[in-house]
C-alpha cells in the first residue's frame, strides 16, 4: 500500500469513534435514598459516581417501608424493589 492509502486508513481510523456501554447491576439490603446513615451514605454516592462515570446501572434493593426514590432515579437506568418478609420474634 503507497503513502495515500496509509494516510486514508489513519484519518479513517481516527474519525471512528469506539463506544462500549457499561452495565452494573447493583443489589442492596435497604433502600440506599435517603442517604442518612453508613451504608445507604455508601451505596448512594457510589451510584452516583458510577452514574456519572458513565455506568448504566441496575437497581435490586429490599424494601422495608415505602420511600420515594426520586434522586436515585436520576441515576439508574432501571430501579428493581422487593418485598421482604418480616418474621416475629420469638
Amino acid at each position: 500500500m503507497g503513502a495515500r492509502g496509509e494516510k486514508v486508513n489513519r484519518i479513517i481510523y481516527s474519525n471512528l469513534q469506539l463506544t462500549v456501554e457499561r452495565y452494573l447491576h447493583i443489589v442492596s439490603l435497604d433502600s440506599p435514598e435517603p442517604p442518612n446513615y453508613g451504608g445507604a451514605i455508601d451505596m448512594f454516592y457510589k451510584i452516583v459516581s458510577l452514574a456519572n462515570a458513565g455506568v448504566k446501572i441496575i437497581l435490586h434493593y429490599f424494601k422495608y417501608n415505602d420511600r420515594e426514590l426520586d434522586e436515585l432515579k436520576k441515576y439508574c437506568l432501571v430501579i428493581y424493589a422487593y418485598s421482604r418478609k418480616r418474621y416475629k420474634s420469638f
